[in-house]
């Protein structure tokens, strides 16, 4: 009995953050259910576990992914899910329409992308570092409808 009051508590609590015309509106995963869940990547699919209700929420299958394997996802934002892939490709999905926004590929910046990272500066703003297989970073920032890359230097070494 108790088990069930504490989940139906942390349910409540984190439903009544969100406007209930807002979360209709949401095609993919729902915002009431986003601080709930944990995200595992797996080699063919990413899964949605809801620690709350102890089930798969949602799975986003290779098949949707270009049919490659997965080596790392990382929640950019509330809209957004960043996903690096073997193929040196890094996926923006749609965590709102639930489907492919962009697909940052090695055309993009002449080598296979081998890592990401995503980055908070101190006014909250949020922007994705990619390290390419010859050691260079770019930063892209992926809040503006066309993506901005810049180059990042790297630091001298001084012996």
């Amino acid at each position: 009995m108790l088990m069930i009051e504490s989940k139906a508590f942390y349910y409540h609590r984190y439903i009544q953050n969100y406007e209930l015309n807002e979360i209709k509106k949401i095609k993919g995963m729902p915002l009431s259910l986003r601080s709930a869940l944990v995200i595992i990547t797996l080699e063919k699919s990413i899964c949605f576990y809801n620690f709350i209700t102890l089930s798969l929420s949602r799975i986003i299958q290779l098949s949707e992914l270009e049919n490659k394997y997965l080596i790392k996802s990382e929640v950019f934002n509330y809209m957004y899910l960043i996903i690096l892939n073997v193929d040196g490709n890094v996926i923006v999905w749609n965590l709102l329409n639930w489907g492919i926004t962009t697909v940052i590929s090695k055309s993009h910046l002449g080598k296979p992308i081998t890592n990401f990272f995503i980055l908070t500066k101190k006014d909250d703003n949020k922007y994705l570092i990619i390290s390419t297989s010859v050691g260079s970073l770019i930063l892209v920032d992926i809040s503006k409808q066309e993506y901005k890359y810049s180059k990042l230097d790297n630091d001298k070494v001084y012996s």
